[in-house]
């Protein structure tokens, strides 16, 4: 019998990079021994996804009643990202117990950025969940450089650039509040848009600079949107 496949990661809402792409990735990997777990947002009303409150430690239920033996593909950030000092012992100890097999997803292009600024218990925390990890699946060549030359990582590093969604999943009706608001920006003919959480790591000075840099490059009216996704991060 072939391993359980777990997909972990947040759904929208809300919206963000990482919650678009495992929509994208559960939309076109349905099967009977796929199994979604997902952290954000409301509870689903769709029974093949699981709901974990993982600020209440909802993973070690979910391990224990499902994650015996899997095979986990691990889109979440506070296991290693953002290691949070619960969770990440919690994971680690559980993975020891259970034998499954942990595949870290890794979408955040700020973490070499961040890396130095760790203090010395998180970045204890993250090598021992470094150290854990069976295979990585990185969204970059550059995240891969990174682990492999400045981490020293032995493990495979697979590169697989996000998924984008198709035409399909654009079809959201604003309100009318937000369609005057973003008319201006509509109208343009060259635009940017960017979402994701406003704190200073995330990057959202490096690309109000590039947008800048590119309008005066090429002398074209280019506009910027930058959207709050709603999201919460874990850190400590």
């Amino acid at each position: 019998m072939s391993k359980r496949i777990i997909l972990f990661g947040p759904l929208p809402p809300p919206y963000g990079g990482v919650a678009i792409y495992m929509k994208a990735l559960v939309a076109q990997l349905r099967s009977a021994n796929l199994r979604v777990w997902t952290y954000s947002g409301a509870k689903p009303d769709d029974n093949s996804i699981r709901f974990i409150a993982h600020r209440r430690l909802g993973t070690i239920w979910a391990l224990l009643s499902e994650g015996r033996n899997a095979r986990i593909l691990d889109a979440s950030h506070f296991h290693l990202e953002y290691p949070n000092p619960l969770l990440v012992p919690v994971w680690l100890i559980l993975k020891r117990l259970l034998g499954f097999e942990w595949f870290k997803n890794i979408l955040d292009g700020s973490l070499p950025k961040r890396y130095p600024e760790f203090g010395l218990r998180k970045r204890r925390r993250f090598h021992r969940a470094v150290k854990a990890v069976d295979h990585f699946v990185v969204v970059s060549e550059e995240l891969r450089r990174w682990l492999r030359e400045d981490i020293r990582v032995q493990q495979p590093i697979t590169v697989i650039p996000c998924l984008v969604p198709t035409p399909g999943d654009c079809n959201v009706k604003l309100s009318q509040v937000t369609e005057e608001l973003i008319k201006p920006y509509i109208a343009l003919e060259h635009r940017v848009c960017s979402i994701g959480v406003f704190f200073p790591s995330y990057g959202f000075k490096d690309v109000a600079a590039a947008v800048e840099e590119l309008r005066e490059r090429t002398r074209r009216d280019v506009g910027l949107l930058l959207l709050d996704g709603g999201l919460v991060c874990d850190q400590t």
